[in-house]
C-alpha cells in the first residue's frame, strides 16, 4: 500500500490491460488481426497517458462530460472578442467528440490525460488562419513555459493547406520540441503538394475505415505520417451523450492520443519530435491502406503485440 502522502508507483510498462469497448477504433490501433472475438477489446498499457497534457485546438470542451472525469479545463479562446459564440463552451460539439478520442474514458486512447481547450472553431464549424496560428501560439507558450514538450501533444482539428506561415508555425513547434497532430484533409484527391511544408513539422493523419482501408474522402499523397480510424466513430458529444461522426479530424485524434499514450510510458526522449514521429511511425502497421497512387500508408498502432 502506497505511504500516505506520496504518489502511487506507476504501473510497470508492458503489463497489459484489457478494456471492453464499443469503439472498433480502439480495437483496430491495439490489434494486428481482428477477430470477432476480440473486436470490442482494446489492448493497452495501464498508464493511459498518466502525466500528459492534450492541447485540443477546436470548438472547445463541454468540460463537465462525465467522460472527461474532471482533466478537461479551459485554456484559451481564439476567437475575436465580440463574438456571440465566443463562450469557452462548446456549441457545436466537434471539440468534445476529439477530446472524448484523445482521452475520454471510455473512448481515448489515453484515458488519463489531462485535457486543455482552445478554442478556435466557432459555432458554424468555421476556422481561419489567424485563429489557428494565434491558438497554435498559445499552446507552445504554454507548453515550453511549463517544460511540457516532454509530457504534452497539440491535436489540430481543423484542416489547414500548406502555405507559408503555417508551415513556419508548424517548424517553430518542431524545432522546440512540441508534438503537433493536424488531419490530412477530407478532398479526396491527391494532396502531396499542399502537405509538404505541413509535413516538415507536425505528423498528418488520414482517415480509413473499419477494415482499415480508405476512406472514398480521405486526402492521400507524400507527406501523411499514417491513418487511423476516421469513419462513423463514436465519442463524447454534448452534455453527457455519444455521436458517431467522420472525418480526418477523428483520425488525427487517434493519433494525438497515441502521442500521449507514448509520452505517458517514457517511450520517446524528453523534448524531440522527431523521435516522437518516429515512435509513431515505426510503432505502425506497414503497407496497410491502398491509395490510389503510391505505396500503401501505415496504420497508427499502439504497439501491444496483440
Amino acid at each position: 500500500m502506497p505511504h500516505p502522502g506520496r504518489p502511487a508507483p506507476r504501473p510497470t510498462p508492458g503489463s497489459l490491460k484489457v478494456r471492453i469497448t464499443d469503439s472498433y477504433g480502439l480495437a483496430l490501433i491495439s490489434q494486428r488481426e481482428i477477430s470477432p472475438k476480440r473486436a470490442k477489446l482494446y489492448y493497452h498499457d495501464p498508464s493511459l497517458g498518466a502525466g500528459t497534457t492534450a492541447y485540443i485546438l477546436d470548438s472547445g470542451l463541454t468540460l463537465s462530460h462525465p467522460e472527461f472525469e474532471g482533466r478537461a479545463s479551459f485554456g484559451y479562446n481564439a476567437l475575436p472578442t465580440r463574438r456571440p459564440d465566443r463562450s469557452p463552451i462548446d456549441s457545436l460539439g466537434h471539440g468534445t467528440h476529439t477530446a472524448g478520442l484523445i482521452g475520454g474514458k471510455t473512448y481515448g486512447v489515453a484515458s488519463q490525460a489531462r485535457l486543455v481547450a482552445v478554442k478556435v472553431v466557432d459555432a458554424a464549424g468555421g476556422a481561419d488562419l489567424a485563429r489557428l496560428l494565434d491558438g497554435l501560439q498559445w499552446a507552445l507558450r504554454d507548453i515550453v513555459g511549463k517544460k511540457l514538450q516532454g509530457k504534452a501533444v497539440v491535436h489540430v482539428s481543423p484542416h489547414i493547406r500548406s502555405g507559408s506561415a503555417w508551415d513556419q508555425a508548424l517548424a517553430a513547434a518542431w524545432a522546440q520540441g512540441v508534438s503537433v497532430v493536424v488531419p490530412a484533409g477530407d478532398s479526396g484527391r491527391d494532396g502531396s503538394g499542399k502537405m509538404a511544408g505541413v509535413a516538415r513539422g507536425a505528423l498528418v493523419v488520414a482517415a480509413a475505415d473499419g477494415r482499415r482501408e480508405r476512406l472514398p474522402s480521405a486526402t492521400y499523397g507524400a507527406g501523411l505520417t499514417a491513418s487511423a480510424p476516421g469513419e462513423k466513430v463514436k465519442s463524447a458529444f454534448g452534455a453527457s451523450g455519444t455521436r458517431e461522426l467522420t472525418g480526418s479530424a477523428q483520425a488525427a485524434a487517434f493519433v494525438s492520443g497515441l502521442v500521449a499514450y507514448f509520452k505517458g510510458l517514457d517511450a520517446v526522449p524528453t523534448g524531440d519530435a522527431g523521435a516522437t514521429r518516429t515512435a509513431i511511425i515505426s510503432r505502425s502497421l506497414p503497407h496497410m491502406v491502398a491509395v490510389p497512387k503510391g505505396a500503401k500508408v501505415r496504420f497508427a498502432f499502439n504497439g501491444s503485440g496483440k
